[in-house]
């Protein structure tokens, strides 16, 4: 079975997302812009659009499609044009004012122009240079963050005055104006630089995420995190801890363009894992049924996978007695672990007449579903269930 490397990291009616983190992804995909909040289910979309950025207060969202420029509440409705006289060079090319009552956009001439939401009275900035887009700004309004072509600037919008920080894309700058960041040429590492005193710190993609590359980072209204599009294989939506190079993938959207995060609330107090277990799940109930296995998956060529400190596989099975929920004949997914702490595992140890399983809903262990997972895309709508025990000598691992 040829395999496809996923994230699960669906934290489907999980308490602990809104208790530890809440954060809503915004993209644009296949025309459209999309929002996903973590832990639901899936993105909804909230109508066309080519670029669109949150506002500071995450209660609307700016649009480019086009020539156009809109505007529109958090939910899609009330949409409105604000102005139609937008270019498109590099990247997204506009961003919220710190104050949420404008948008600055790349128009005419190359230079970045501001709309009012209210009475749609349009100036120009009066800067330095020529742009090519991917405007950030800080949240007090006073710094912009802009490319010309591969030349990346910071702006002091006080002052008018400009300063080349680095080359490359994805310039950016955090919200209290501290920091700026770019996209290195190999585009798995993120320069982060802190204006005073002077430094830099590298994040990187970590080996083992679906996608082995990222572009057109972003930072959220916080601080400490940004938004990322994957790159070299599902392009996908990534949220980014900066602190300390925590990255996950919000959902299984693909192919999606130019994200924006938004922090409606971070942990208090010390930092958690974002899919740790919460404690009235970790013991859950078991099911003990009889199965024979359909099909193995292969875990592939061992060298594509000396990376991984941990990964799980998922096999086809087919239930041989009825069990709650499950009538005979039914197919359901087996997972357990077939890496651990870098060590490769032996092949479960599957009879001719079946096994006599015991299983945990694999839906009940959100702490698993950021696990790498070895899985045929095919099956992704049949159950799974995480092998607690099986009837042979062969042991499936540490258990969670």
């Amino acid at each position: 079975m040829k395999f496809v490397l996923i994230a699960l990291i669906f934290l489907r009616g999980s308490p602990l997302v809104a208790k530890e983190l809440e954060a809503r992804m915004l993209y644009t995909r296949g025309g459209k812009v999309w929002v996903h909040a973590l832990g639901e289910d899936r993105a909804v979309s909230l109508g066309p659009g080519d670029f669109a950025r949150w506002s500071p207060d995450g209660t609307k969202i700016a649009v480019s499609r086009g020539t156009q420029i809109l505007v529109m509440n958090a939910d899609g409705s009330e949409r409105r044009i604000l102005a139609d006289n937008a270019l498109r060079k590099d990247g997204s090319n506009l961003d919220f004012m710190g104050n949420g009552k404008e948008i600055l956009y790349l128009g005419p001439g190359r230079r970045f122009h501001i709309v009012h939401l209210e009475s749609k009275e349009i100036r120009t900035l009066d800067l330095p240079g020529t742009f090519t887009g991917e405007p950030v700004l800080s949240a007090d309004g006073r710094w912009l963050a802009a490319r010309d072509k591969h030349d990346l600037y910071l702006y002091d919008l006080h002052k008018g005055t400009r300063s080349k920080y680095a080359e490359g894309c994805s310039p950016g700058v955090s919200p209290d104006g501290s920091r700026m960041m770019n996209n290195m040429g190999d585009h798995q590492r993120l320069a982060i630089h802190s204006r005073s005193p002077k430094s830099t710190q590298q994040l990187r993609m970590p080996s083992g995420q679906d996608d082995s590359h990222w572009d057109n980072h972003h930072w959220s209204n916080h601080p400490d995190y940004l938004a990322a599009q994957g790159e070299k294989g599902p392009v996908g939506a990534y949220l980014v801890r900066i602190s300390d190079n925590y990255v996950l993938r919000m959902d299984r959207s693909q192919r999606i363009q130019y994200p924006d995060l938004y922090i409606d609330q971070v942990p208090s107090g010390s930092k958690t894992e974002i899919n740790e277990v919460p404690k009235s799940l970790q013991n859950s109930e078991t099911l003990t049924v009889r199965v024979r296995l359909v099909e193995r998956t292969d875990p592939g060529d061992p060298e594509d996978l000396k990376d991984y400190q941990h990964a799980l596989a998922a096999d086809l099975v087919e239930t041989l007695e009825d069990a709650p929920g499950l009538p005979r004949g039914s197919k359901v997914l087996i997972i357990h672990w077939v890496i651990r702490d870098r060590k490769r595992l032996s092949p479960l140890a599957y009879k001719d007449k079946g096994n006599l399983l015991e299983l945990r809903d694999f839906e009940s262990l959100p702490e698993m579903q950021s696990k790498r997972l070895l899985q045929d895309l095919g099956e992704l709508d049949t159950p799974r269930f995480w092998l607690k025990r099986i009837d042979t000598q062969q042991a499936p691992g540490p258990q969670p």
